[in-house]
C-alpha cells in the first residue's frame, strides 16, 4: 500500500522520467536531423562533383573533336597540295618524255651542241655575251651570188 509520500515520490519520479524520456527523444531527433543534414550535404557534394566531372569529360570530348576536325582539315589541305604538285610533276614528266622522243633527231643534237657546248660550223663566228653562259651564233647571212672579179678583197 502506498502512502502519500510514496505517491508523491513516484509521481515526481514519473515526471522526471517523462522529462528524461522527452529530452532523450529530442536529443535523438536532433541527432537524426544532423545525420539527415549530413547525408543531404554529402548528396549535394556528390552531385556537384558528378556535375563537375561530367563537365570536364564533356569539355575534353569536345576539345578532342575540334582538334581532330582541325587536323583532318589540315590533312585535306596537304592532300590537295600534294595532288597539285603531282599534276605539275606529271606535266614535267610529259614534257621530258616529249623531249626524250626528240633526243635522237639531228636537229635536236645540233641545237644542244650549239647552245650548251658552243659548237659552230666552219666559217661561223661565235659570240658569247658577257655575264651569261649562253652561246649565240649570228644568223647566217644569205649567200650572195659569186662575183666575177675574184681580186676584190672581202
Amino acid at each position: 500500500m502506498s502512502n502519500y509520500t510514496d505517491d508523491i515520490f513516484y509521481d515526481r519520479d514519473d515526471g522526471a522520467r517523462r522529462e528524461r524520456r522527452e529530452r532523450r527523444r529530442q536529443e535523438r531527433e536532433r541527432r537524426e536531423k544532423q545525420v539527415q543534414s549530413a547525408k543531404a550535404q554529402r548528396r549535394r557534394r556528390r552531385r556537384r562533383i558528378a556535375a563537375f566531372v561530367s563537365f570536364v569529360v564533356l569539355f575534353a570530348v569536345i576539345t578532342v573533336a575540334v582538334v581532330n576536325a582541325l587536323h583532318v582539315r589540315d590533312l585535306m589541305n596537304q592532300k590537295a597540295q600534294a595532288e597539285m604538285r603531282l599534276t605539275e610533276l606529271q606535266a614535267i614528266i610529259d614534257e621530258k618524255n616529249a623531249e626524250l622522243s626528240h633526243v635522237d633527231s639531228p636537229e635536236y643534237l645540233e641545237q644542244q651542241a650549239r647552245s650548251q657546248l658552243g659548237m659552230i660550223y666552219d666559217g661561223e663566228i661565235l659570240y658569247k655575251l658577257r655575264g651569261t653562259n649562253e652561246y649565240t651564233a649570228p644568223e647566217p647571212e644569205p649567200e650572195e651570188p659569186a662575183e666575177e672579179n675574184p681580186a676584190k678583197p672581202r
